[in-house]
């Protein structure tokens, strides 16, 4: 059992009601209030859903713009640590080898950035 508070729409008396009754009077004047209860529970609960439903398309555009922008500057970032650990291997007892692999790793990571970035642009 749920109550409802509502005014007559006929003589503006305050009104509680069961929601689940099929027919509704008021007692004061006698009218007839049920489909008027019916339609304000209709429309309070439609309203309460659209507002839920755009909330959850304004997260999904939020994590769709995050999701747009946060792959390419990881990857970009990734690949300039590892061009930056090429550089910075001239100054360890890293092999030549191990040098030209992290700056071609880099340079790939950093093109791939790009191509992430303008593809979803």
């Amino acid at each position: 059992m749920g109550l409802v508070n509502m005014k007559c729409p006929n003589c503006g008396a305050e009104l509680k009601i069961d929601k689940d009754r099929e027919n509704v009077y008021c007692e004061y004047c006698g009218s007839h209030v049920y489909s008027l209860i019916k339609t304000k529970i209709v429309e309070e609960h439609v309203t309460r859903d659209e507002t839920q439903i755009k909330k959850m398309e304004i997260e999904k555009q939020e994590r769709e713009k995050m999701e747009k922008y946060t792959a390419p500057f990881l990857t970009g970032d990734l690949g300039a640590m590892l061009i930056l650990f090429g550089i910075l291997g001239e100054y360890s007892n890293w092999s030549l080898f191990t040098k030209i692999i992290c700056m071609i790793l880099g340079v790939g990571l950093l093109i791939l950035a790009l191509i992430l970035y303008l593809k979803k642009k």
